[in-house]
């Protein structure tokens, strides 16, 4: 972030002033509170900031997503699917431009009935005219910040700082959540053997038979497995392990 500082020591004050702000956030919800108050300054109703996939579909950190979208919408709708059935992801990712987007296009966007469907929930909710922000932090984390509203478009002043301060809060919120290290170099041949076979639908006891070891062993690098990647048990080993690319 000492970098940012010093690339910014000839910006306009106005500038100087966001970076500072957002550089004294020390939690997600210090963001959480500023990402709302620069969506009142510019009239708008709602925020998001949202981590995506990279084009193999894994996640390029687990970045919590934030959000003041109404508790009932989150509910009914995902934002990811939202981005990518409607394309303002594919447009996000070929281009480093702001994408403004309305219910109206979304509609028009194609005549699916989950695009329909999901246009009026949006409108109910109060997210009529919105615009996206694609944003990366150093390491390559790639996500998008959203403003959404009743308002008109921006002008392209407006667009310029939104996207400016969008780039420094993603960029803040990922160094205040950084990529832990991959378990890779955690997990023994033998553990990620086990855990090969058991998203293969193994028993335990199959396990043993194909690597001759004791049901008891298995189990055991089974267990020790779950403790290496947090999981609550072996199925949930195995998901974090297969979105980590440790089963390869």
């Amino acid at each position: 972030m000492a970098t940012m500082r010093h690339a910014a020591s000839k910006a306009e004050p106005q500038e100087l002033d966001t970076i500072e702000q957002i550089n004294r956030c020390q939690t997600n919800f210090e963001i959480f509170l500023f990402c709302q108050s620069l969506t009142r300054q510019f009239n708008y109703d709602f925020f998001s900031i949202l981590p995506l996939s990279d084009d193999r579909g894994d996640q390029t950190g687990e970045l919590t997503c934030i959000s003041d979208w109404p508790r009932e919408l989150t509910a009914k709708y995902d934002q990811k699917t939202l981005f990518t059935d409607c394309g303002i992801l594919k447009q996000l990712s070929q281009s480093t431009m702001p994408v403004i987007w309305s219910v109206e296009a979304l509609r028009e966007s194609r005549p699916a009935k989950k695009i329909s469907n999901a246009a009026d929930v949006l409108e109910s909710s109060g997210l009529r005219n919105n615009v996206s922000f694609s944003v990366y932090d150093a390491g390559g984390r790639r996500g998008v910040v959203s403003f959404s509203g009743k308002r008109a478009n921006p002008a392209e002043m407006e667009l310029m700082e939104l996207s400016f301060a969008a780039s420094l809060l993603y960029d803040r919120l990922c160094f205040l959540n950084p990529v832990e290290d991959s378990p890779r170099s955690g997990l023994t041949a033998r553990e990620r053997e086990c855990l090969v076979w058991t998203a293969a639908g193994k028993t335990s006891g199959e396990i043993a038979t194909i690597l001759k070891l004791s049901e008891h062993t298995v189990t055991h690098y089974l267990g020790i497995a779950c403790q290496k990647l947090d999981a609550v048990n072996r199925v949930h080993a195995v998901s974090k392990a297969m979105r980590a690319g440790l089963l390869d």
